[in-house]
């Protein structure tokens, strides 16, 4: 059987000034809190202006609005960040990218969508 419980975790890449956060398995409002958490602390400490969010290995799915407030907080905090990239399911998420956009636009930070790691991971590591 499967294992499916959440998890997460959190690689540092100081050449490239990147934090990369993997999460898996089945989300809870706990486990979200808990691994968001622990990215501002490792954001805070670091001021990494790049983050690679790996989550297409979770069931993670969000509506536009909630995505939104996650996102606008997240650069609110963390004003330093100018590149994030995401790896998900992208014909799950075209609504989120369309709203994400202009989010990003607004902070003037470049936001990505891929569904493969390495050109994820290229692209947020570029110039």
């Amino acid at each position: 059987m499967q294992d499916n419980r959440f998890g997460f975790r959190i690689d540092q890449d100081a050449e490239h000034g990147l934090v990369t956060q993997e999460i898996w398995g089945v989300t809870t409002p706990e486990g979200l809190a808990d691994s968001a958490q622990a990215l501002g602390e490792v954001c805070e400490q670091n001021r990494w202006p790049r983050i690679l969010m790996l989550v297409s290995r979770s069931d993670a799915r969000f509506s536009p609005a909630q995505f939104i407030a996650m996102f606008e907080g997240f650069v609110t905090a963390f004003p330093y960040v100018r590149r994030i990239a995401y790896t998900l399911d992208l014909e799950a998420h075209d609504t989120e990218q369309m709203l994400l956009d202009t989010l990003a636009w607004r902070h003037q930070i470049k936001v990505g969508f891929f569904d493969d790691v390495a050109q994820a991971r290229r692209w947020v590591t570029a110039s």
